[in-house]
């Protein structure tokens, strides 16, 4: 260092510096500066030691991924493996379906032979019902003729109106127990065979046909009933308020004949027909002054008029209410309300 060359020279008179104070000082300042050296060193040291450590911690930690790493690849093979055995037994087991299902087709194809054997016996049975049929309509007809030579007064026309509607309803009764018998008797000798219900609904579409028909025959009674009860009311043009009862027992007949319209399919023979017979009722009674309200598959509204029992119908829309049958039909005469209908409304609310 040689600070002792820069020192100015001593004033004269004065005592001469003693040339060991710089040397001792500056060993000092060396000494501390080492110190805090050898302190900065150690800092170094206890943070490398750390890192050291924090390493090794790391180093065990992906050791420990390593190894969960090849648990999870030696799981992954095993489960492919267990994949590839469930593969194949599906695919067996296909096989054991298709082979079952072709045994199911070839059993099937027996039964339709069998089935096809019995709607023929089923045919005959029917043309047999179509005979006595033909013989209940001859009976219908001479009651016609029998109800046209009435020309008694309105009273006696209501209490034969009212017998020959029991005579009906008796008839139309022994009719669908006769059919009745012979499809529960069907449906016995068929019981063991998986085409009964198929038999079945052929039945019903034929009683459907048949109830046409004399639902036909039945309308054509009932609108010669209503042609001799516009004669006598026009015969007894100042009597007084008439009796009802018989037009509102011929308004609950053709609301039963039109809900039985409804549910016949559009292809049925004599439909037609029965329709057209329906509506010429409906302008004789018209022309009476009586109305019927036509309500059967109309919508239902709150504040309807109506006896209403709602049934649940979840193939509606949701929120939509409509009537599907009518127990009771609306009679108006001359305007004014004199049966208040009663309904059946289905919802899906």
């Amino acid at each position: 260092m040689n600070n002792h060359h820069n020192n100015p020279p001593a004033a004269a008179g004065s005592t001469p510096a003693d040339p060991l104070i710089p040397r001792i000082s500056d060993s000092f300042i060396l000494h501390f500066r080492l110190d805090q050296l050898k302190a900065q060193c150690g800092q170094l040291q206890d943070q490398l030691d750390e890192q050291t450590a924090r390493l090794d911690a790391d180093r065990r930690e992906l050791d420990a991924c390593n190894r969960q790493l090849r648990a999870l690849s030696e799981a992954q093979a095993a489960n492919f493996a267990e994949a590839k055995a469930h593969q194949n037994e599906l695919e067996k087991s296909l096989a054991d379906a298709q082979a079952q299902a072709q045994n199911r087709m070839d059993g099937l194809r027996k039964e339709q032979s069998a089935t096809r054997q019995q709607l023929a016996e089923a045919r005959q049975s029917l043309e047999e019902t179509r005979q006595a049929l033909q013989a209940a309509r001859q009976e219908w007809t001479s009651a016609v003729t029998e109800l046209r030579s009435a020309d008694a007064r309105f009273n006696d026309f209501n209490n034969r109106c009212s017998v020959e509607l029991h005579i009906l309803e008796v008839l139309c009764g022994l009719f669908l127990l006769i059919l009745l018998a012979m499809l529960w008797l069907r449906r016995r000798s068929l019981r063991r065979t998986g085409a009964a219900r198929t038999e079945l609904r052929e039945q019903f579409r034929q009683m459907e046909r048949r109830q046409a028909v004399l639902s036909e025959s039945l309308a054509g009674r009932e609108l010669q009933l209503l042609e001799i009860a516009k004669q006598l009311m026009q015969n007894n043009p100042t009597a007084s308020e008439p009796d009802h009862a018989p037009m509102l027992k011929f308004a609950s007949e053709i609301s039963r004949m039109e809900m039985n319209l409804s549910r016949m399919d559009e292809g049925v023979k004599g439909r037609k027909q029965l329709a057209r017979g329906l509506e010429h009722i409906r302008d004789n009674m018209a022309a009476c002054g009586y109305e019927m309200v036509p309500m059967l598959d109309q919508p239902y509204y709150e504040g309807l008029r109506a006896d209403a029992d709602f049934v649940p119908d979840d193939s509606l829309p949701v929120g939509e209410r409509r009537i599907t049958a009518v127990s009771r039909p609306q009679v108006n005469y001359r305007g004014v309300m004199i049966q208040k209908a009663r309904v059946t409304v289905s919802q899906n609310i």
